[in-house]
């Protein structure tokens, strides 16, 4: 019998065994096909929609593009302007038109030996000429042919080659152009063309002939001169290097800003750069600022380019500031905006230091019936100051940095204090402030409603009756609702944003917010202490209780 069992507890080791093999090669095989799968959708992917998985790399500092990632596309030669003195070669679309007692034109393509076959003339060798050399050596070619005849020639399409960009790129490629394409054309179709590469000193490696030229871009960027931004030709090699050296141009320029440095560079040529000077430009003392001789320190020159005189145009070194100053007190900003409910609203002009409040009101016809005196405000831009509440790290709520922040938080950036109702309505002139340029007073519309939010059962605005206690407006939002905190209740004030307890209001004002708290939450933690006390508090009266029964029941 025990032998019986040995063998039955054999064969079940070897089962499970068994079924083990089984479900993990079978997990092995289901972890498999779902990576295929995984694998197949991503090709499928890749394939279908490939704008889903860019190629470009992750642009950072080192990495941004000058021209963006552009997607370059196949220009359509036909349509290109072919540069003057354009030359002819393998590729280019010719028509040619012969009139003589019969008319007859030929379409044709210049061969990759660069020649044209003419049906019933023959070949003729045209690469490298010229339009009107390519029109005289045809006409002589058909005067054997031809008696008077009359030729007349033309592009049909421009030939496209492949031009080759190196150096401080994403990485070397090459673009296809056409031969009315330039390098800066070149440049941007690529899409690899780094932000730190040099505009001033690009090198054109050019086969035919053998020559190497440097060449400025930034002028053609900045003004369109196109004397260094030559067209391209068959075997053009473009390489770039690394911008190193800059001047800046700030101040009153159209645009201010770093530009990187030649060694032609001039005051002149650096403010052209710039987008020139503006009408309010200082022109009389135009400073650079110019590192001395040893490096470690810095030096001023003073310039007057007044009427732009040509001894006034002093080169320029690398590290040069020119700073175009403003003319004092040009294009004074006297004006303030007056918004919202007064006859003319709009703009108006102040004299600083004299104009008041109520002038600029009466200036503007006075209030409207709709006006909200206790809501007008005055605010001034520039007296608004920027919080960071990082800056104020407390632990304690009721400290002096808490209740600092607290106040600002509230506080709306550049608000005046004024009250408009005291100044109108009692004439305390110590409200008719004197206006700044820029300042902005807003006279809102009259809010004849009391805004009830938070846990009431039809939260919103409620009409302005003033005989109304808070909980008549609670009532007239439909109650309080679930959850509501009855002991919380508060009202804000629509003008300084002040949060008073219920109990310590006197009277409902129109524009008043009525704000009915939600009752904490407790957590899981908190509610089973809470079973649990009173659970105890129970437990413990039965047991007194039962305690002076028995007591009473024995002393019997």
């Amino acid at each position: 019998m025990a032998e019986c069992n040995c063998n039955i507890m054999k064969v079940c080791q070897k089962l499970r065994h068994w079924y083990c093999l089984i479900v993990t090669n079978r997990l092995w095989h289901t972890l498999n096909t779902l990576a295929l799968l995984l694998l197949f959708s991503c090709l499928q992917a890749q394939t279908l929609e490939p704008q889903l998985w860019p190629r470009t790399p992750t642009a950072t500092l080192d990495t941004a593009l000058l021209f963006g990632a552009v997607r370059s596309t196949p220009a359509v030669a036909s349509q290109a302007l072919a540069p003057p003195n354009y030359t002819v070669n393998a590729g280019d679309g010719l028509f040619i038109g012969i009139y003589s007692q019969t008319y007859t034109s030929y379409q044709l393509t210049v061969t990759p030996e660069g020649k044209i076959i003419l049906p019933r003339v023959g070949e003729l060798e045209v690469k490298n000429l010229t339009i009107p050399e390519l029109k005289a050596r045809l006409t002589a070619m058909l005067s054997k042919t031809y008696k008077r005849a009359e030729v007349s020639v033309a592009l049909v399409s421009l030939r496209s080659f492949e031009v080759e960009i190196l150096g401080e790129t994403l990485y070397p490629t090459k673009v296809r152009v056409s031969a009315a394409e330039r390098i800066s054309d070149a440049l941007a179709k690529s899409g690899v063309v780094l932000r730190t590469a040099s505009l001033r000193q690009i090198t054109l490696r050019r086969s035919n002939p053998d020559t190497t030229m440097q060449l400025d871009l930034l002028p053609y960027y900045r003004l369109l001169e196109t004397r260094d931004n030559h067209y391209l030709r068959e075997g053009d090699v473009i390489f770039l290097t690394r911008r190193v050296d800059s001047i800046r141009v700030v101040g009153e320029v159209r645009y201010p800003g770093s530009y990187e440095f030649h060694p032609s560079d001039s005051l002149y040529r650096a403010i052209a750069f710039a987008g020139g000077v503006l009408e309010s430009a200082y022109l009389d003392s135009v400073e650079i600022i110019r590192y001395t001789d040893d490096r470690l320190s810095r030096k001023s020159l003073f310039v007057s380019i007044k009427g732009f005189p040509s001894n006034a145009n002093v080169p320029l070194q690398r590290g040069d500031i020119v700073v175009v100053r403003r003319i004092p007190k040009i294009f004074p900003e006297e004006t303030v905006e007056l918004r919202g409910e007064v006859r003319f609203p709009g703009i108006y002009r102040i004299e600083p230091k004299k104009t008041r409040l109520l002038d600029v009101i009466q200036a503007a016809g006075g209030f409207t019936k709709e006006a909200s005196l206790e809501e007008a405000a005055i605010i001034r831009p520039s007296a608004a100051r920027t919080l960071d509440p990082k800056a104020f790290v407390s632990d304690n709520p009721d400290d002096d940095d808490a209740q600092y922040l607290k106040a600002r938080m509230r506080e709306r950036p550049g608000k005046m204090s004024v009250n408009f109702k005291t100044l109108m309505q009692e004439k305390v002139e110590s409200e008719n402030i004197v206006l700044e340029p820029n300042d902005i007073i807003e006279v809102p519309r009259f809010q004849n409603y009391i805004n009830v939010i938070g846990r009431v059962i039809e939260p919103g605005n409620v009409e302005y009756q003033p005989n109304l206690t808070i909980k008549d407006y609670i009532a007239l939002a439909g109650g309080l609702g679930k959850r509501a905190d009855e002991g919380r209740i508060s009202v804000i004030k629509p003008n300084t944003g002040d949060v008073i307890e219920a109990s310590k209001v006197k009277v409902i004002e129109p524009g008043d917010t009525i704000l009915v708290p939600e009752l904490p939450r407790k957590t899981w933690l908190q509610s089973a202490w809470e079973i649990f006390r009173d659970g105890v508090v129970v437990i413990g009266s039965i047991a007194t209780t039962t305690l002076v029964i028995l007591t009473i029941i024995r002393g019997q």
